[in-house]
Order: structure tokens, then C-alpha cells, then sequence
């Protein structure tokens, strides 16, 4: 139920912001303008930035398997903007 939970609020952050984008931004050719850091400050308001963080450190406490189903939702949008979130989590460890 949880990672139900978690895959509908990553299926939806990719559907209303990261998909709108993602063309336009893969279209700019200067790497320095081809990332919105918008995307990241809306994953933080959804709880997607801080899931696998234990709740005391505003998280959720996800497991391996929620963390990929939510990485999945999102790179059906952009690879990149999951590749972000996946790198931010690995640090989190």
C-alpha cells in the first residue's frame, strides 16, 4: 500500500511537471539551461526529494522497492530528472 501510495505521487509529479518540460528543456543546447531546478523544489513539496529519509529527517522511510517504482514513474517522463532524484537519494545513504 505504500509503495502504491508513493508510485501515484511520482506518477503524478511526472505527468503535471516534469513532462510538460522535459522537451523543451532536452531541446537546449547550453547543458548550463537544460535543467529547471524548479523541478527539484517541486519534488521537495510533493515529499518525493526527502522519501527514503527516515520521518524524523521529513521523510517516509521508503524501501529499495518504492524508491524504483517511483524512479520508474518519473524517467517515463525524463530520464534525467529521475537520474537528479536517484543521485540525491544515493547521497542520502
Amino acid at each position: 500500500e505504500k509503495t502504491l501510495h508513493w508510485r501515484s505521487v511520482a506518477r503524478a509529479y511526472a505527468e503535471e511537471v516534469v513532462r510538460p518540460v522535459a522537451a523543451e528543456l532536452d531541446a537546449r543546447t547550453d547543458p548550463s539551461e537544460s535543467w529547471s531546478w524548479s523541478l527539484v523544489e517541486e519534488a521537495s513539496r510533493r515529499g518525493l526529494r526527502q522519501a527514503p529519509c527516515p520521518p524524523e529527517y521529513g521523510g517516509a522511510s521508503t524501501d529499495f522497492l518504492a524508491d524504483v517504482v517511483m524512479l520508474e514513474e518519473i524517467a517515463a517522463a525524463d530520464v534525467g530528472a529521475s537520474v537528479v532524484l536517484a543521485q540525491h537519494w544515493k547521497f542520502l545513504q
